[in-house]
């Protein structure tokens, strides 16, 4: 099952992008694609089939590639840090480096400290936490889902950037005054930030959705085992 959602993973993202380059470029164009298309309907179908699975999965790849590069700017992916400094603060983790033991200053973590921590707490507690491993399964479905948005968002955008550039004067059309071209046009740009729009707000709702799971569990089931046995220790390389 696992090895089915990392290959839909990819290949959903790829299609989407097949598909909607394919319906701004049929809004802009008709005549081309469908010409185009049915110029592919005579071809051997198996064959076409085989080619744009292998196709949407190389892209869908690419693009999530992509969108784990823009995850990790600014403000762009999930964040533990509060949760990890509020922890902190309240006594409930202790941080230290790993070759002295010594204390980490609160104001010393970054984000990515703060992902490797929460990580390293969370799966290390799956067979001794309830709370952990009655919510791992929900949280992990969140993660994959968010990542799955994420991709298919950057689909998108990649999308209208390809079918600006086959509609430029290096592509295959160029912009004319034509009534009809300028409709098209208008069209293309509504559903275009349309779709862009419902993309980066499926992919900001599963982000926070997450994230939110994520510290919440984390946090309790940290509290109940300070409450038992103390402060817990963790440790990240400095």
């Amino acid at each position: 099952m696992d090895e089915a959602k990392r290959f839909l993973r990819y290949i959903i993202p790829g299609s989407i992008f097949i598909v909607e380059s394919t319906l701004f470029l049929l809004i802009l164009f008709p005549a081309w694609v469908l010409n185009l298309l049915g110029h592919f309907s005579k071809s051997e179908g198996l064959g076409l089939i085989i080619g744009t699975i292998l196709a949407s999965g190389a892209l869908g790849f690419i693009f999530g590639a992509i969108h784990h590069r823009l995850s990790w700017l600014r403000n762009c992916g999930i964040d533990h840090s509060q949760v990890i400094l509020d922890l902190m603060m309240r006594g409930i983790i202790i941080l230290r480096e790993t070759r002295t033991g010594d204390s980490i200053a609160l104001d010393r973590l970054n984000r990515v400290d703060a992902w490797s921590i929460s990580t390293a707490l969370w799966h290390s507690r799956l067979k001794t936490s309830r709370k952990i491993s009655g919510a791992n399964a929900r949280a992990s479905s969140l993660t994959d889902l968010m990542h799955s948005t994420g991709t298919i968002m950057v689909a998108c955008i990649v999308a209208l950037i390809v079918t600006a550039y086959i509609a430029s004067p290096c592509g295959i059309g160029t912009f004319d005054k034509r009534p009809e071209s300028i409709a098209n046009f208008l069209i293309l740009g509504v559903i275009g930030l349309l779709l862009l729009y419902f993309h980066i707000y499926a992919y900001r709702r599963t982000l926070r959705l997450a994230q939110a799971v994520i510290n919440e569990v984390l946090a309790d089931a940290l509290e109940q085992e300070f409450r038992e046995l103390g402060p817990v220790n963790t440790y990240i390389p400095r």
